[in-house]
């Protein structure tokens, strides 16, 4: 089987696309519109939440509901993980072009 050798220039130009797409997440986050995008979405979090344990598990109304609830935590939450991976994306980035980082071939194989 052969092994997959990583690229160092396509791993630091991938980081690099990715830092600069959070950053442009962040941007986002900053604009009035995500903040009334992001209070609805809360809100209706909240009352689908309220309203889920009152609906038969079996019906449709309350799948629907589940699902809703599900999309709608899981868009919050990745736009705030955007700025997790953005730190961890320039923490790698820093130890990519770290020279102690380097490691030396091994000629003889020992």
């Amino acid at each position: 089987m052969k092994q997959k050798q990583n690229d160092p220039d396509k791993t630091q130009d991938e980081l690099l696309e990715y830092i600069e797409e959070a950053e442009k997440v962040r941007l986002m986050t900053t604009t009035e519109g995500w903040n009334i995008i992001k209070n609805d979405i809360s809100r209706y979090l909240s009352e689908i939440g309220n309203r889920l344990p009152y609906l038969d598990p079996a019906s449709k109304e309350f799948y629907d509901s589940r699902l809703l609830y599900i999309a709608s935590d899981k868009l919050i939450k990745m736009v705030e993980d955007y700025e997790f991976n953005r730190k961890k994306a320039e923490e790698l980035l820093l130890k990519l072009n770290t020279q102690e980082n380097v490691v030396m071939a091994d000629v003889d194989n020992e």
